[in-house]
């Protein structure tokens, strides 16, 4: 039977919440093979950061983001009614800093130390 728009074997969908079994399907089978190469990983980790530092701390950032939630950056709904508020660069920091989240600006300070410890290994 052909599909047709609108209609479907469960007119309801799929209830709001559920897991998309696939995703995580995908997730558990990497979670495992994490799990199972604990060792290596710290192993292959120490053999890069013999040759290269930078890309081992790139290697940690990356592994990192499956482990560590995100945090939204910042939600920033602008409430200005007079364009000279952020005529300058130090009107837009001004701004961002009186509206920023805490998530936000504590991500936003990670950011800096992983450039600042990037660049001072890159030296």
């Amino acid at each position: 039977m052909a599909f047709i728009k609108g209609k479907s074997g469960n007119v309801n969908g799929r209830p709001k919440g559920s897991k998309d079994k696939a995703k995580t399907n995908i997730k558990e089978t990497f979670q495992l093979l994490v799990e199972g190469n604990l060792s290596n990983i710290q192993e292959w980790l120490n053999v890069v950061a013999n040759d290269n530092p930078t890309a081992a701390l790139n290697f940690v950032l990356k592994l990192s983001e499956f482990i560590i939630p995100k945090i939204k950056v910042a939600e920033f709904k602008p409430e200005i009614n007079a364009p000279s508020q952020v005529d300058s660069i130090e009107g837009i920091i001004k701004f961002m800093s009186e509206h920023e989240t805490p998530e936000a600006k504590e991500e936003r300070y990670s950011r800096i130390a992983q450039m600042l410890i990037a660049h001072k290994s890159s030296i």
